[in-house]
């Protein structure tokens, strides 16, 4: 008797902000690099929105006041979860 493959439901949700103006609530602080890139990949593949901030670790942005009070170790990537 053979076997009959099913195919897998799927269900699809539709946000209520697809369309809607809403800035992203990530902030993605980060620069080219291999860990950097993991986490920008990492919010795509979750479909989230969010900002790009680029550190320049060439020209030591990561010990810029202002980075420092968003990761006090300075390291990228740094995320911020504005809806917090």
């Amino acid at each position: 008797m053979p076997v009959l493959a099913t195919t897998p439901t799927c269900a699809i949700s539709i946000s209520p902000f697809e369309n809607s103006k809403v800035a992203p609530m990530i902030d993605l602080y980060t620069w080219s690099t291999p860990n950097g890139r993991k986490v920008s990949i990492m919010l795509e593949e979750l479909g989230l929105d969010y900002t790009t901030h680029t550190i320049d670790i060439g020209k030591n942005e990561q010990f810029a006041e202002s980075f420092l009070k968003i990761s006090p170790n300075n390291r990228i990537p740094a995320i911020v979860d504005n809806d917090t």
